[in-house]
Parts: structure tokens; sequence; C-alpha cells
């Protein structure tokens, strides 16, 4: 049950970063680049999941403060 949820979930959004964000290598040089890539693909993919909620007016900048 537990790998059948992980593939629902977590393989998707690698499955997003890899093929829609083209980011399958690290390109930066060290540990500290490729973090730094990383964190982008990660905002990529959150932003990507917000970006309906910002369309249909449930969510706007009022709800952060």
């Amino acid at each position: 049950m537990l790998s059948s949820l992980r593939k629902e979930i977590v393989e998707h959004l690698f499955g997003i970063v890899k093929v829609i964000d083209g980011l399958r290598r690290f390109t930066a040089w060290g540990l500290d680049g490729a973090r730094a890539q990383w964190a982008l693909a990660c905002t990529a993919v959150n932003l990507r999941k917000l970006l309906p909620a910002v369309r249909e007016g449930k969510l706007t900048a009022a709800s952060f403060g």
C-alpha cells in the first residue's frame, strides 16, 4: 500500500520536474549550486500548484498578511 501511495504523490512530481521543467541533471558546480537548482525546481512546482487558486480568486496577497 505504501509504495502505491508513493507512486501517486511523489513520483508524479519528479516526473514534472524532469519532463516539463527539464531538470534531468544539475548543471551548477558544487553542492551549493545543486541545492540552489533544486530549490528553484521545488519553487516552480509549488507555484504551479498555487496558480489555479490565484486565478479563481481563492488566494490573494491579503491571504498571507
